[in-house]
């Protein structure tokens, strides 16, 4: 850093010269400005980090100076002026207000500073805590100057006082739950007790020294072997293993249950330092759960009674007997061991659900669960669920009924019922194809017939032979049209009552022979077949009716082609959760499905002017998906083309 000075210097009085320059360096002097601005700027921002401000008091004008952050903290304006004895109204009346009196006047009197957390009640009627220091300047021993630092203590003070709401709520709530607190000093041996604990064993508490040994002298003689083994375990362990039960003699001789619970703490070598815990007198608790497992006990079905971490709490002899398991096998085990594992996963959620919002349910009015004993044995049971309030929590009582032999009668009676059932449907199916035959006889047989009756009335009144012959003829084609039906009657009847046998199927396989058995109508329509079977090519299937639907449908998109173009068809499979279908479709001259939609499979129906349509086609092929338990259904467009859509069981 360096500085310039420059001056001009004259050859008369209106007439310049030139210029005097001079410089020097000013590192050091810039250095340590700077320095300072820098101090001085960290000082500031840790102020109002800190919210520290500063204060002085000119005790010859009474003039009270504030730092910007000292009146921001105080919520005063920049250009008020403060006197020293008109700013008490800043601290709130009452002990504040008498503290800084007194520690000001002492102050300017001895010089003796002051170090004091004070409440201040700002102009908009806000609290604040502040920590007041104070120090005072003397000259010949007469004080000139207070001065000092003011810093915003609120969150501290409201941190403060939240920890002391929370001992004594600690403390009642020690009292209420008769519960009390204790810390083992590992090295030291010796034990802290909190309030609660002096209740609990009936000591007065004072700053005597309590060892473990003491602590321990309280335990029942008879639970004193469980204690030790169980501290014993804790300090190989190093770790407090669940919770601990046994009794005491207190100070005044009364024998308490008590409920031990704790967690040890080690240091930096792994070594233990210290053990915490709590001490809960359950004596009631236990005194009723003692009459409770005495109501248990007499009811006539198993119970168990489940806890509010749908855990098993308790237990009656009746469970013990139903499922093989003593009431220690399966206390805080999850009732789910107790259903097959089929059954777990919606056993589970369906008690989650319960949980959530328990009702009571009575014998018969919960579904049905399988029961599952130590044996692996399965049996049916019917649960009747209770919701419990108690001081723990919700507990849910579940009453357990085997209704193994009323299930078994009950099977009787449905497996009759079912036999009946059975019985009455092949009736009913013997019925239907009686009626369904007596319908197609009557209207496909009734024409055939009464031809054939006009042709003998005919053939009686002919004169000459040669009119015989011709008529002859007449009734050979009657004839073998009415064979052609009748058979196809007898076999559709097959078809309804006849339970197909299933074997592989392959669908690309069945194409190739379909084109295989009509070369001579591909090729002499130059028809165009291509398939895509990659979403599935093979399935279970009557393997005659299979090639029966293939052969049935592509010949009908040949036979019915459009004159103007040759046929093209298209044969694809989707799978779609699990169900397979076959969709056939063609450009062929399609059908007016408005018109003969419910007639579309229906026997001896044709919907074209075709030589050699006989309407059997797509009612045998209807009839051959049916009795396989599936579906046909048709999507078309007259002169575009037509797609049958056949969905397999």
């Amino acid at each position: 850093w360096i500085f310039w000075d420059v001056r001009p210097w004259y050859l008369n009085d209106n007439e310049i010269g030139g210029l005097l320059m001079h410089t020097g360096d000013i590192t050091k002097q810039k250095s340590q400005h700077l320095e300072k601005e820098k101090i001085e700027s960290i000082l500031k921002n840790t102020n109002e980090v800190a919210k520290i401000g500063t204060w002085e008091l000119d005790i010859k004008t009474d003039l009270l100076t504030f730092s910007p952050m000292s009146k921001q903290l105080l919520k005063l304006n920049n250009d008020e002026i403060i006197y020293g004895n008109s700013s008490l109204y800043l601290y709130k009346e009452g002990v504040s207000r008498d503290k800084i009196v007194k520690a000001i006047g002492t102050l300017i009197k001895t010089g003796e500073p002051f170090d004091l957390e004070l409440e201040i009640i700002n102009k908009d009627g806000s609290n604040l805590w502040v920590r007041d220091i104070g120090q005072a300047e003397f000259v010949n021993g007469k004080c000139i100057r207070a001065y000092g630092l003011v810093q915003d203590i609120t969150s501290i003070k409201l941190a403060e006082q939240e920890l002391v709401k929370q001992n004594q709520l600690l403390s009642f709530s020690e009292k209420i739950n008769k519960i009390g607190n204790w810390q083992w000093d590992f090295k030291t041996d010796q034990v802290l007790f909190s309030p609660g604990l002096y209740r609990i064993l009936g000591l007065v508490q004072n700053d005597d020294i309590i060892t473990i040994g003491k602590f321990t002298s309280y335990v029942h003689p008879e639970d004193a072997d469980n204690l030790q083994a169980h501290v014993k375990n804790t300090i190989q362990n190093k770790k407090f293993d669940g919770d601990l039960v046994h009794r005491i003699i207190a100070e005044d001789g009364s024998i308490k249950i008590i409920q031990v619970l704790g967690k040890v703490f080690t240091d930096e070598n792994n070594e233990i330092s210290s053990v915490i815990g709590s001490y809960q007198d359950i004596t009631s608790r236990k005194v009723a759960e003692h009459k409770f497992k005495g109501l248990l006990e007499s009811a006539p079905d198993a119970v168990i009674i489940l806890n509010e971490n749908m855990n098993i709490h308790l237990i009656n002899n009746q469970a013990e007997k139903m499922f093989g398991y003593s009431a220690l096998e399966l206390i805080d085990k999850n009732p789910k061991m107790l259903i097959p594992d089929n059954f777990r996963e919606g056993f589970g959620k369906y008690m989650e659900a319960y949980f959530l919002n328990p009702l009571a349910l009575k014998m018969g009015e919960n579904r049905e669960v399988i029961g599952l004993n130590k044996n692996g044995e399965q049996f049916p049971v019917q649960i009747s669920l209770s919701p419990l309030q108690t001081e723990e929590g919700i507990l849910i009582s579940a009453a357990i009924r085997d209704v193994t032999v009323q299930k078994q009668a009950a099977q009787k009676i449905i497996n009759a019922n079912n036999n009946l059932e059975l019985l009455a449907k092949e009736l009913t199916t013997q019925n239907t194809q009686l009626a369904d035959f007596a319908h197609i006889t009557s209207h496909n047989l009734r024409a055939p017939v009464s031809n054939l009756n006009s042709l003998i009335d005919i053939y009686n009144m002919a004169s000459d032979g040669e009119e015989k012959h011709i008529i002859f003829e007449k009734f050979e084609k009657v004839i073998n049209h009415l064979t052609v039906t009748l058979n196809t009657l007898v076999d559709a009847l097959k078809i309804k009552n006849h339970v197909a046998l299933k074997e592989e199927v392959v669908f690309s396989k069945t194409l190739k022979k379909t084109k295989e058995l009509l070369a001579a109508q591909i090729m002499e329509t130059q028809a165009v077949i291509t398939s895509n079977f990659t979403a599935i090519d093979n399935t279970r299937y009557n393997k005659i009716y299979f090639e029966s639907i293939f052969l049935n449908l592509v010949e009908n998109a040949i036979k019915y082609k459009a004159k103007d173009r040759a046929p093209k068809i298209h044969l694809e499979t989707e799978l779609e959760n699990g169900k397979i279908s076959l969709k056939i479709s063609d450009n062929g001259l399609g059908i007016d499905l408005k018109r003969h939609g419910l007639k579309l499979f229906g026997l001896n129906k044709v919907f074209h002017r075709h030589p050699d349509a006989k309407g059997v086609g797509l009612f045998m092929t209807k009839l051959h998906v049916q009795s396989m338990g599936g579906n046909i259904t048709a999507i078309s467009k007259v002169n575009e083309g037509t797609t049958f859509i056949i969905n397999f069981n």
